[in-house]
């Protein structure tokens, strides 16, 4: 693993920084050809984009610290002076939402809710699916023991011997979803499938994957059978299904003709 990149006197590129700084550049992407299909404000589009991930990392931390602050061992403030490390990914997820409606609400004549929803459900797609090559990188979220060829040793946790890659494994399972949403985006049922099946989806494979997950930090909710991830996955597969039921048979929104040609 390679936490840190380079070192050139006191700056020291940190490979899970700029891993989470590509996906933000090529979430931005994503969302800027969703933007330009249907005719958006790609301005807006791009300052949802950054606040949202802003609010992201701002959950994610909040929730990390939350699963940590009941250890008795814990020191609280050098827990939240460490910016460097220590995020649950649901609890950005839910802030980030949080945002994301508010935003929405308040930008709904230039931005219609449920179509921009799909389109960020492809982003956020994305920008995990680098930053967990940023996890791997950078020696977190590491899986259990592992006795495949493929197992790795982590740095600066090799007394654990070979571990599952499950950074790598979620990796993988984000960029098939991402290339079914891709596909779907022209050809959807109803303006929310997307995030409809991404939610669910994840929830799904993330309870999976946390069977292989080795790092105790994340937190548990019933130690050591459901973590904290799992147990937030119980709820998050209801609420998808909960969408679909209240958002099928709706008519999706037409894209625009861009430049001449079919988006």
């Amino acid at each position: 693993m390679h936490p840190i990149l380079f070192t050139i006197g006191d700056f020291s590129l940190y490979s899970y920084g700029l891993m989470m700084a590509i996906g933000v550049l090529v979430a931005l992407r994503v969302l800027d050809s969703e933007a330009r299909r249907y005719g958006w404000n790609t301005d807006l589009m791009t300052r949802l984009v950054v606040v949202t991930f802003l609010f992201g990392l701002l959950g994610a931390r909040i929730a990390y610290v939350l699963t940590r602050i009941s250890d008795p061992t814990t020191d609280v403030v050098a827990l939240i002076l460490n910016v460097r490390a220590g995020f649950v990914y649901y609890g950005g997820l839910i802030s980030s939402w949080l945002y994301l409606s508010w935003f929405l609400y308040r930008h709904r004549k230039e931005l219609p809710l449920w179509p921009t929803m799909d389109a960020m459900a492809m982003g956020i797609c994305v920008g995990l699916a680098i930053g967990r090559i940023g996890c791997f990188l950078g020696g977190c979220c590491f899986g259990s023991g592992c006795d495949y060829p493929w197992g790795v040793t982590m740095v600066g946790d090799a007394h654990l011997g070979h571990v599952h890659p499950v950074q790598l494994y979620e990796f993988a399972m984000l960029m098939v979803f991402l290339a079914w949403m891709w596909w779907r985006r022209t050809r959807k049922a109803y303006d929310g499938e997307l995030v409809v099946f991404y939610t669910g989806a994840y929830a799904i494979g993330r309870f999976v994957l946390e069977y292989w997950r080795g790092d105790l930090i994340r937190g548990f909710v019933w130690e050591p059978y459901v973590s904290t991830s799992q147990f937030l996955s119980l709820g998050f597969l209801p609420l998808a299904v909960w969408v679909h039921l209240k958002r099928r048979g709706t008519t999706p929104l037409k894209a625009l003709k861009v430049q001449g040609k079919n988006s």
